[in-house]
């Protein structure tokens, strides 16, 4: 499985658009507040966040500090 499309759409939220055809919407403020990893704190930075991209199919963040494969997003996300 693969991200084939990722759009940010407000505050801690990201669309994903999925090789399956199916898309979810994906809160990760929960995640980010929770957060075990000092390295992971430094996204709830809104602009910092929104530097996200796609890496053969996965969403990473710059440097890999943060990163997810398709199938843990898939298993995350809300429907649209």
């Amino acid at each position: 499985m693969r991200i084939k499309k990722a759009e940010y759409i407000e505050e801690f939220r990201i669309s994903l658009t999925f090789d399956n055809g199916e898309k979810k919407i994906i809160d990760f403020y929960s995640f980010l507040k929770k957060a075990n990893n000092p390295m992971t704190y430094q996204f709830l930075d809104i602009e910092k966040f929104k530097k996200f991209r796609l890496y053969h199919g996965d969403l990473i963040w710059p440097k890999h500090e943060m990163a997810f494969s398709a199938e843990t997003l898939f298993s995350w996300g809300l429907y649209q």
